[in-house]
């Protein structure tokens, strides 16, 4: 004899309800956390960048006053919250070559690499760079001190030499940079007749050291060379004297953690 069967589904619906809705609640609030965290990072991040570009606008122009000025000794902070601040004094350099004169020296810099995205800032011979990680994305935010005259045919170089032990802060801290003035030197190389001076530039930001001298001497005719990812050189042309000023400066961070 068969029996019939009846099974009742409504507790099983009920069930498969509760589990699809939390489900649901589980996957936005999932997609809130990861998302919600990814867009506060970010905002973190640029954050930061934007605090590390405007303390080292400061201590790029108390480093200029330091050189310039002959001031004995000026303390600027930094806070930096993520990313590496680097001090190489061997990082970057300078060479011109003019009418059987060559001046070859390291100039330094003061670089922070937010570790995302390529951007980087960087204090270089007395200006301030920054890079998106692209070369056609760098920029020189406040020009190094480099100058022609069509007056007498001349061009004044200033050179700032930053001198110290390489130095390299991770995480999160404010930085004393001390910076003290240590010597001023001028050479001056002169040519009976307007010749041509080469000046080569190893740095990150060579694009954006291509574009500054080619602004900044477009009275003189000017031939860029060569440029890499790590250096440029450009040849002036009609050039009757060249003034090197060459200020350096001993830098020494304390850093304070946390």
């Amino acid at each position: 004899m068969l029996e019939l069967q009846i099974f009742d589904d409504t507790g099983v619906s009920e069930s498969l309800g509760y589990i699809l809705v939390f489900a649901i609640v589980l996957t936005g609030i999932a997609g809130i956390v990861f998302f919600g965290v990814t867009m506060l990072n970010d905002a973190k991040d640029r954050n930061n960048f934007q605090n590390v570009e405007q303390g080292l606008t400061v201590v790029q122009s108390d480093m200029k006053r330091v050189a310039m000025e002959k001031a004995p000794l000026k303390a600027s902070k930094l806070r930096v919250e993520g990313g590496t601040l680097v001090m190489d004094f061997n990082a970057s350099s300078i060479r011109v070559d003019f009418a059987g004169h060559t001046y070859d020296n390291y100039t330094g810099d003061i670089s922070f690499d937010s570790s995302k995205d390529g951007k980087m800032l960087s204090i270089e011979n007395g200006g301030l760079w920054k890079t998106y990680g692209e070369p056609m994305n760098e920029l020189g935010i406040v020009p190094p001190r480099i100058f022609a005259s069509t007056a007498n045919n001349a061009i004044v170089i200033n050179v700032i030499r930053l001198k110290g032990n390489d130095t390299a802060f991770g995480g999160v801290g404010t930085i004393s940079l001390n910076m003290a003035y240590v010597s001023n030197n001028v050479y001056t190389f002169a040519s009976a007749v307007p010749a041509d001076v080469t000046i080569k530039v190893n740095t990150t930001y060579a694009t954006a050291w291509a574009r500054f001298l080619q602004d900044t001497i477009q009275m003189f005719p000017v031939t860029t060379d060569n440029v890499t990812d790590r250096s440029v050189q450009m040849t002036i042309s009609d050039v009757s004297e060249v003034i090197i000023c060459e200020h350096t400066i001993c830098v020494e961070p304390i850093i304070f953690y946390g």
